[in-house]
């Protein structure tokens, strides 16, 4: 039953219905806290990263050899990367507008 169920939540998640796929996923981890791979497809469901983190430790805590489970929580734990808007300021940044009627126009060649 539970395999079935898996398998509706998974399907729920692929089609982008997070909802059904996290409440039929949460009933799945409440009656065998032990499924890695519904630890995982909750992890892709959960609204925040504190959520995110702690089903992924318990996907790992399950399988420490889970691959998937710890390249995400270590992206997780690395700080994250300035962009380039908090490097550079707006104003260097972005040119400013050029009004053409004050720039001085070239001749054409002949």
């Amino acid at each position: 039953m539970t395999i079935d169920k898996l398998n509706v939540a998974i399907a729920a998640v692929r089609a982008g219905d997070k909802t059904s796929g996290q409440q039929l996923l949460s009933e799945i981890v409440k009656a065998e806290p032990s499924n890695e791979t519904a630890w995982l497809w909750l992890s892709a469901c959960v609204d925040n990263i504190e959520q995110l983190k702690y089903c992924l430790t318990k996907a790992l805590s399950i399988n420490p050899d889970n691959q998937n489970a710890r390249k995400a929580l270590t992206q997780l734990e690395q700080p994250p990367q300035p962009s380039m808007e908090d490097i550079v300021p707006r104003s260097i940044a972005k040119p400013p507008e050029s009004d053409e009627s004050k720039v001085p126009q070239e001749p054409a060649a002949p």
